[in-house]
């Protein structure tokens, strides 16, 4: 369901991408959650982030007390596709780094948007087969966390002083990330993969029906490191560097011309130095989205879309 004062809080982070707008048409899956402000709580997302808020956590506009119900909204995505979907990579220093999670979230009450007084205690799921617990940190993103899909300034996800690390913890039949919460926006959970003995710079051009699309974009997808690059893109031809050498990774490009959808899918059994071609093709995003996914699951190596 569509809300709208949460969506338009992000789309103004997001710079207003039409390719963005179409991925999720009626905004992104919004979860809600509605707070007494005045008594601790404890509150699970769908996804498995769990968030502990103190009493006298959230002040209003004024200053003072929130003393209406608190209504707090959130987006998350775990998986590399859903990343991909909501436009999101997990670089940091422009340096690819392990994926846990990607989140927005954001509250109000009756007169407005609230703000933290104190911090809420975080909990993110641990996915399987992540390579460094220990390495984990929390990341603050604002505009231009992302450059392809909304050609915004290139910068990252920057470390956040005031969240630290994210300390892996066990209970209650589950693994987690622990760690602090300092205020609203995009967060992301992301790992530091250490220092890459190689590295590849990669480039690949999308072949288009069309000469020139309304607006393009393009990401690298590695699974087994859990990481999503997006790309630098000039015209037809989308690059990204420091990637890890000897990966296997799906290269991705979006594109939207008028009404309709194109994409294009791109398995690499080995990421090295080099150029591809991606033949990109009018479709739906759910089509594009079944792809993907089936491309994820197929044994290596696999032919493309």
């Amino acid at each position: 369901m569509k809300v709208s004062g949460f969506w338009t809080a992000i789309a103004q982070e997001t710079s207003g991408s039409r390719l963005f707008e179409m991925l999720f048409p009626e905004g992104p899956p919004v979860q809600q959650f509605e707070l007494d402000a005045d008594y601790e709580q404890n509150l699970v997302t769908g996804g498995g982030l769990s968030l502990s808020i103190a009493p006298k956590s959230f002040r209003n506009w004024r200053g003072g007390w929130c003393r209406t119900p608190v209504h707090l909204r959130l987006v998350e995505a775990y998986t590399l596709p859903d990343m991909v979907l909501l436009g999101k990579n997990s670089l940091a220093g422009n340096v690819l780094h392990e994926a846990a999670a990607v989140f927005h979230v954001q509250a109000e009450d009756a007169e407005g948007p609230v703000f933290l007084e104190k911090s809420l205690s975080v909990e993110l799921p641990l996915p399987e087969g992540i390579h460094n617990p220990l390495a984990f940190q929390l990341y603050h993103g604002s505009q231009g966390a992302t450059r392809a899909v909304f050609n915004a300034t290139p910068s990252d996800w920057q470390a956040d002083p005031s969240a630290g690390h994210l300390h892996p913890g066990k209970g209650g039949g589950r693994k987690f990330l622990s760690g602090s919460l300092p205020g609203f926006g995009w967060f992301a959970g992301l790992g530091n993969l250490g220092k890459l003995r190689h590295s590849a710079m990669m480039s690949f051009r999308a072949i288009t029906p069309y000469e020139r699309m309304d607006e393009m974009a393009g990401f690298l997808m590695l699974e087994e490191k859990r990481g999503v690059a997006d790309m630098f893109q000039g015209g037809n031809k989308f690059s990204c560097f420091n990637i890890p050498s000897n990966q296997k990774a799906i290269a991705v490009l979006l594109g939207i011309l008028g009404d309709s959808f194109y994409w294009g899918i791109q398995p690499i059994e080995r990421t090295q130095n080099g150029n591809w071609f991606i033949e990109m093709g009018e479709g739906t995003v759910s089509e594009f989205v079944l792809a993907l996914q089936e491309q994820l699951q197929r044994p290596w190596p696999f032919p493309s879309y």
